[in-house]
């Protein structure tokens, strides 16, 4: 079945007429008005920059990730413990008591708090990463043009 339903992609694929060459295409039209550069002006792009407070936001994002990834491992180490010794002291004694049940309690919990931490973590990550593209800066371009008895100097913003 699988072999007969292939065949018959294969072939419409085959016999599908072929898309139009793109040389058929008229170029597009010229913009008489446009202003042309100045083969004489000298431009210079600098790179924009991040104010203190966005560094900040982004920064502070990441460390509160860190931070709560490494909550999220510590109690996630500490859920697998406590489950390691549940599993040991219940196979060996064949009672179960009021200790182990605390472990088995401790071991739920941490686990609980393990899945917080990581969720927290990759929320921050992500709210890092957009911050991060919100306050992408602009460059910042200086032009420096040549004229009858001397120079015109011009800087340009934008955002």
């Amino acid at each position: 079945m699988l072999r007969r339903v292939l065949t018959a992609v294969l072939a419409a694929v085959a016999l599908a007429p072929a898309a139009p060459a793109l040389a058929d295409e008229p170029p597009p039209a010229s913009d008489y008005f446009q202003k042309a550069p100045s083969s004489t002006a000298i431009t210079f792009r600098t790179p924009g920059r991040r104010t203190t407070g966005q560094r900040v936001l982004v920064w502070g994002l990441l460390g509160g990730a860190a931070v709560a990834g490494g909550v999220g491992v510590w109690f996630h180490l500490d859920s697998y413990r406590a489950a390691g010794e549940v599993s040991e002291d219940s196979m060996s004694s064949g009672v179960w008591t009021d200790e182990h049940q605390a472990t088995y309690d401790r071991a739920g919990t941490s686990g609980t708090v393990a899945i917080v931490g990581y969720s927290v973590s990759a929320a921050l990550l992500v709210g890092s990463a957009v911050a991060a593209w919100l306050t992408q800066p602009a460059d910042q371009a200086v032009t420096l043009e040549p004229v009858r008895g001397g120079a015109v100097v011009g800087k340009a913003w934008s955002w």
